[in-house]
């Protein structure tokens, strides 16, 4: 059998290859690439099987030499390579994770899950790729390059590659294949939508919420508050929180679409504000998101290990005071009034540490919102409530001494451009530092309280 596997492989492989050179000179790239995906991976699933005894590992070799054939198309006639990708350009990581995915379908002894997953990245996002023709059609919120049209494609696609692959209509599957493919992850899709319709067979309800989370943070992306390393990792972060503790995950998440919300406020309504343009521009990135959620997810951590539903409320307390500062920020610069300092003298509105009182209402009820995860516990509440809220005075006193607030043509600023003044405090830490500082004295006084 060893022979014919040898054989096998490389007649295959020829074969593939004869095929591709003879035709992908008469069509146009968009159709030639839709056919390589829809054709390829089913003759491979239905077809190669049949020229073996069982599945074995070995027929991983047939996509394997694919790949080191495709590599060398890149290194030496790129422009042969050209015709696989997209928009006139060569795009290899989409081939190559395609490629890859099927590599692995033997490695799993050819699971039928696996198997299912294949058929719904095959059919699914392999006819996704037809509504391109279709100029007009309607885009969605999710991701502006993907159409409601498309979306239909893919998972009339799913069904009906499941079908041929198993035949079984299943349309959970293909409708999780279709809002997999929504989820603007550019070039990388074909490994999402693979990975996403395996897990969801395998964990339905936790693939769910996941799936959820990634839609969530999509339209937060397209829109900009996001930058594409920001959303995963917020997806990521809020996702652990998921499985960690429930609690601390409502309050992540209040914070995490609250605050995105509260911040977008800020900058359609004053102009003048202290974010940076970066920020501006392209959203928050992954420092920032990992800055004000960082230590309720070590605590979530530490309330899985040890059950002490001291360090679960410490973790909503931590999440609170960053939804408690944000509010305070975004709503004390945004209805200006008058701000004071720590020690109570007259500054400037949007300076590192200043203090409203429009700010230091939100910020109570910033700390309110997030303590409802304990709604049917007024006295874990209070305990939120109170230790949010220190948490926040505590970031204007560490702000106002210990950041630098720098201000050029009339804007305040956290960082220092040519020109710029300093108008308070000292340039020992960054904002980020100082808003895992005051979250975690937040953390230690929820649980000093839950003693």
């Amino acid at each position: 059998m060893q022979v014919k596997n040898y054989i096998v492989i490389p007649l295959v492989v020829s074969c593939g290859f004869l095929t591709y050179w003879k035709i992908y000179r008469y069509l146009p790239q968009l159709i030639f690439r839709k056919l390589v995906h829809l054709i390829t991976g089913m003759v491979y699933i239905k077809i190669i099987p049949y020229l073996f005894s069982e599945c074995k590992p070995i027929q991983a070799f047939v996509p394997i030499s694919f790949l080191v054939c495709y590599v060398g198309l890149l290194t030496f006639k790129p422009q042969l390579a050209k015709y696989l990708g997209r928009n006139n350009g060569i795009y290899p990581y989409g081939i190559i994770e395609y490629i890859v995915m099927f590599s692995v379908y033997p490695l799993l002894s050819c699971d039928d899950k696996f198997g299912r997953s294949l058929m719904c990245l095959l059919g699914g996002d392999g006819l996704a790729g037809v509504a391109q023709y279709f100029d007009k059609s309607h885009k969605t919120f999710l991701n502006p390059n993907k159409s409601y049209l498309g979306f239909m494609f893919c998972f009339f696609g799913s069904l009906a590659y499941l079908w041929f692959y198993s035949h079984e209509i299943n349309y959970k599957l293909a409708f999780v294949a279709s809002i997999a493919e929504l989820i603007p992850l550019q070039q990388h899709d074909n490994v999402f939508i693979t990975l996403i319709t395996y897990l969801f067979q395998l964990y339905l309800t936790k693939t769910t919420y996941f799936l959820l989370f990634c839609c969530i943070m999509s339209v937060f992306y397209v829109k900009r508050k996001f930058t594409p390393a920001g959303a995963v990792t917020g997806v990521l972060i809020i996702f652990a929180h998921f499985l960690l503790s429930i609690s601390a995950f409502q309050a992540v998440l209040a914070f995490g679409v609250l605050g995105t919300l509260s911040s977008s406020f800020k900058k359609r309504k004053c102009k003048n504000n202290n974010d940076s343009e970066k920020e501006v521009k392209n959203g928050r990135s992954a420092f920032q998101v990992i800055d004000n959620s960082i230590i309720s997810l070590i605590l979530a951590v530490m309330y899985q290990i040890s059950g002490d539903p001291g360090f679960e409320l410490a973790a909503v307390a931590a999440s609170a005071e960053c939804l408690a500062d944000t509010w305070a920020s975004d709503f004390g610069v945004t209805f200006k009034g008058k701000t004071y300092s720590p020690l109570m003298k007259l500054t400037k509105s949007g300076i590192n540490g200043g203090i409203s009182l429009i700010g230091s209402i939100m910020a109570v009820i910033g700390a309110v919102v997030c303590s409802l995860v304990y709604i049917n516990e007024f006295d874990k509440m209070i305990k939120v409530i109170i230790a949010a809220v220190l948490g926040c005075w505590t970031d204007s006193i560490l702000g106002w001494f210990l950041q630098a607030s720098y201000e050029i043509n009339g804007k305040i600023q956290n960082e220092y451009t040519e020109g710029a003044v300093n108008i308070g405090g000292k340039k020992v830490f960054s904002n980020g530092t100082i808003n895992i500082l005051a979250s975690l004295i937040s953390a230690i006084i929820g649980k000093i309280l839950m003693q």
